[in-house]
């Protein structure tokens, strides 16, 4: 996470429920993995992780995937 401008830090205790909102996004596919990896172990037993970000389709380029986004938020919200 770091490398990606992102601070990290060392849990005191397993949580119930961490939530990580719009910044999975910026980090590398190995990143995302090591960071999953983390948060399951920090799980308390039958704790959930919730996840809110924003994620590009394979085919997306970034004009495309905005266009896409503004339109599901005018559409939606």
């Amino acid at each position: 996470m770091a490398a990606a401008g992102l601070s990290a830090m060392v849990l005191p205790r397993p949580l119930p429920t961490p939530v990580l909102a719009f910044a999975i996004h910026h980090l590398s596919t190995s990143a995302k993995a090591s960071l999953f990896r983390s948060i399951h172990s920090c799980l308390r037993p039958g704790g959930i992780f919730v996840l809110i970000d924003v994620v590009r389709n394979d085919d997306e380029d970034r004009e495309a995937f905005l266009d896409r986004f503004e339109g599901e938020i005018r559409g939606e919200w």
